[in-house]
Parts: structure tokens; C-alpha cells; sequence
């Protein structure tokens, strides 16, 4: 129990919801990959998706589509692949 107080008190994304942790996750890969974009893969990656108590895809879906209708991410073009890449809205 103290861990987990000193944790959510010292490392504040151990005290939200699965989707705000997957919102930080998806916003420090988009900030660190800033002028070239991420693919969605590249995003679903860096959330850890598919780690076991990570939320899974229906969080990293849910924070996907907030990101995206709230202005915080947008499709900045596309890749070799003809996949999408995201980045983050420039204020």
C-alpha cells in the first residue's frame, strides 16, 4: 500500500484511468517523433496495446479518438506503406 501511495503521489499517470495513461503514452511518442509523424502502429506500439493490464485496444481506442476530436492529434500525411501518420497540432 505505501508503494502505491508514493507512486500515485510522485508519478501521477499511476493515478489515472487507462485512458489517460494511453493519452500521455500516444503524446510523448507524437511529441518526440514531431516533424515526420507516427504510423498508427508506431502509436499503438508505444501505448503498449497488447501488454497485459495496459487497457488493451479499446482503451488505446477510446484515447485514439478523443486525441483526434478534441485537436490534439491530425493526420500530417502518409507513408511508403499508404498508411496514415499522425502528429501532434501545433498551437
Amino acid at each position: 500500500r505505501y508503494q502505491l501511495h508514493l507512486r500515485i503521489t510522485y508519478w501521477p499517470i499511476d493515478a489515472g484511468n487507462d485512458i489517460e495513461r494511453m493519452c500521455s503514452a500516444v503524446r510523448g511518442v507524437l511529441q518526440r517523433a514531431h516533424p515526420k509523424g507516427v504510423s498508427l502502429k508506431q502509436l499503438k506500439d508505444a501505448a503498449h496495446v497488447y501488454r497485459e493490464g495496459s487497457g488493451g485496444i479499446e482503451a488505446f481506442g477510446r484515447a485514439y479518438r478523443a486525441m483526434m476530436q478534441h485537436d490534439e492529434m491530425r493526420k500530417i500525411g502518409i507513408n511508403t506503406k499508404g498508411k496514415d501518420l499522425f502528429g501532434l497540432v501545433a498551437d
